[in-house]
């Protein structure tokens, strides 16, 4: 995890612009360091889930049997257990739950499990449960068969196959390996199958993997669990039927303990078997997952990944022993780390119905605007100038903030703000709003028509559209008010020599023409900062009057969503260029307002309190993906300095109401896309 880090901020502090931070694109390589799960987790098994996502189940040394959660095979956290003390298996009362197999049958997620205590050789079995979810709860159906009903001493470490249309289970532990036919629902064994033995008294651990021509049956050899005395080692031979026989190399049958050796021991890591499923990545490799003792550390059976190699139809690694430090899976799109190698202020990103993202914010060119382009909102691609201003037919010469796409009837209108020619008495005065169009949502935009959607005879900033049935609902900030009426806060932050005069800016709401001509009604206003110190909005949202940050109270950045009947305006509150910009939200039941400020707010700010290295969070929009919301926003680090980078993090709106952002977060995260 160190080194992705280190790649991803170097990465950031060379990049002035949109660029990928793929390592296949830029010919730099990111790697990890084995274990890539420090605790113990032996006798791995995975499946990929529905979301690309990976869950990994292991021999419980946690207890109830440990359920791990990946997105990229590199990077492990503990999801949960499969079942509680409540649920948990019992046809063997003092057993353990070892070596769980996982699998994906008729809509559910099944998993089988072997049950037993130790030396218990003729007691133990092998059980299923199923879940509709890969992270469980499970349900346990019971055992499956013992080893003194099917006849096969230590029936223990089940593997799952279906093939040719038929499921299969195979199982054993030391005294042969066995297969036999499952049931269509493949949750208990067909009446009437026979148990049919593949392989010698060598092996346990078994994995049959398909690939091309032939059936490859992984197994292990030796001692598992004496720590660093274990010889535990990874082996596989090859059949043209599932069922065999399987042969190594020189033909010599596995029946007769004959196999090739895929990974043994090295000086790092000892006892290395017990493989999980082969699982390939977005590049077409495939890597394998197993157990192993750190010899600098040998408390469990740590996990360990890498890349298996074929040679000749033959399964190998680079020096058939652990790697120490290797190139991650390709799955591209699946982690980043905040703050995205995107310089933008105010970022606004739009899904466009090719499926395509299209990031657009201020800053990075002169007089205009330009934008990112990315499939996966984690590697994004520079497209260059979009908008130009500043020219005779643009209404705009200066100061190009906010911009903000919308796909409309196959055309695409931006939103943004900018300094109006037509009104040059004063540069707090020039601001307004105003809509440029394209054909593509990567430009170039032209002016709707030469002058702002609207004059409210005020400075405006920050625009954002609600289209609801029908009808388009425009919502702005009122920008740099130089509030004459010195409020209760006011006077208050006054009394400390701070300021002379509070400097506010408000959101207001208005109905807007559907061709964007002008308005209709009159501009409402929605939320301004706190004016009472009992308001239990005041502190946050006056952080940059009483830190000497400057004399500022601006209300701006607004963004509008609805759920479940209910308008959430976001806005952020401080001043955009200091540590103390933040977000919050209000609640309303029509479009309009009135709006009342969140008891929870500010529901994103700076993280530094915490240990954190993220300030200056703010200006914020909210990106439904189809399964997923997230809050894209801009804000600062220790590396950024004063420019403005992009985040994503995940948000949810909780029964009962309540908007919640999980972040600023800068550890490694993933995004859903779809």
């Amino acid at each position: 995890m160190n080194q992705v880090k280190i790649y991803l901020l170097l990465l950031l502090l060379s990049t002035i612009a949109c660029k990928g931070v793929d390592e296949n694109k830029t010919g730099q390589v990111v790697t990890y360091r084995n274990p890539v799960l420090a605790s113990s987790a032996p006798d791995p098994s995975i499946i990929q889930a529905e979301d690309g996502s990976f869950y990994l189940y292991s021999t419980e040394d946690v207890h109830n049997l440990p359920i791990y959660h990946s997105y990229d095979l590199v990077h492990w956290s503990l999801a949960g257990t499969a079942f509680t003390n409540e649920t948990r298996p019992d046809f063997e009362p003092k057993g353990g739950l070892w070596a769980p197999d996982i699998n994906r049958i008729n809509g559910k997620y099944v998993l089988y499990y072997s049950m037993s205590v130790w030396g218990g050789e003729w007691t133990c079995g092998i059980g299923v449960a199923t879940s509709d979810k890969p992270e469980g709860p499970f349900t346990d159906l019971g055992m499956l068969f013992r080893s003194n009903e099917i006849d096969v001493q230590n029936s223990i470490d089940p593997y799952y196959i279906e093939d040719n249309g038929k499921k299969y289970l195979f199982w054993g532990s030391f005294h042969g390996i066995y297969g036999i036919e499952l049931a269509a629902d493949g949750l208990s064994v067909l009446p009437g199958a026979e148990k049919k033995q593949v392989a010698g008294t060598a092996y346990e651990g078994t994995y049959i993997h398909k690939r091309g021509a032939y059936y490859y049956l992984f197994a292990s050899i030796g001692s598992c669990c004496e720590g660093l005395s274990s010889t535990y080692t990874t082996v596989v031979g090859r059949s043209t039927d599932l069922f065999g026989p399987y042969f190594d190399k020189n033909r010599q049958p596995m029946l007769n303990n004959n196999h090739e050796i895929v990974i043994q021991k090295n000086e790092a890591f000892v006892g290395v078997g017990h493989n999980s499923e082969i699982v390939q990545d977005e590049a077409g490799n495939d890597w394998m997952l197993y157990h192993g003792v750190n010899v600098t550390n040998p408390n469990g059976r740590c996990l360990l990944l890498d890349r298996i190699i074929w040679t000749n139809d033959w399964p190998s690694t680079k020096t058939n022993s652990p790697s120490l430090e290797s190139e991650v899976p390709y799955f591209p799109g699946s982690t980043f780390q905040n703050p995205l190698a995107v310089s933008f202020g105010d970022p606004f990103v739009l899904k466009a119905s090719s499926g395509k993202f299209y990031m657009y914010g201020s800053g990075g060119v002169k007089d205009g605007f330009r934008a990112c382009v990315s499939s996966d909102l984690v590697h994004w691609e520079e497209l260059g100038r979009v908008y130009q201003g500043n020219t005779s037919e643009s209404w705009g010469v200066a100061n190009f903030w906010a911009p903000e796409v919308y796909e409309i009837n196959g055309k695409y209108y931006m939103l943004f703000s900018a300094d109006w020619r037509e009104n040059p008495t004063n540069e707090l005065e020039n601001f307004r709003i105003g809509v440029a169009v394209s054909d593509k949502p990567e430009g170039p935009f032209l002016d709707l028509r030469n002058c702002p959607i609207f004059d409210p005879g005020y400075p405006v900033i920050d625009g954002n559209l609600l289209f609801e049935d029908g009808k388009v609902y425009l919502y702005y900030s009122r920008c740099c008010y130089k509030n004459p009426v010195q409020s209760e806060v006011a006077d208050w932050a006054k009394a400390q020599g701070w300021f002379d005069t509070v400097e506010e800016s408000w959101v207001y709401g208005v109905e807007l023409k559907p061709d964007f001509s002008g308005i209709v009604g009159e501009p409402r206003l929605l939320l301004s900062p706190p004016k009472h110190m009992d308001d239990p909005q005041v502190e946050w949202e006056s952080r940059s009057v009483t830190s000497r940050e400057v004399n500022r109270r601006w209300t701006e950045g607004s963004f509008i969503v609805k759920d479940k009947g209910t308008y959430y305006i976001m806005y952020s509150a401080n001043y955009f260029g200091g540590k103390n910009y933040a977000v919050g939200y209000a609640t309303s039941s029509n479009p309009l307002g009135p709006f009342v400020k969140a008891d929870n707010n500010p529901v994103l700010q700076k993280n530094t309190e915490t240990g954190g290295k993220v300030t200056g969070t703010g200006h914020c929009m909210v990106l439904n993906t189809g399964s997923q919301l997230y809050c894209v926003y801009h804000g600062r680090t220790e590396a950024t300095g004063e420019d403005r980078v992009v985040f994503i993090d995940p948000m949810e709106i909780l029964p009962g109401g309540k908007l919640v952002v999980h972040g600023p977060n800068t550890e490694l995260q993933h995004i859903i896309t779809k």
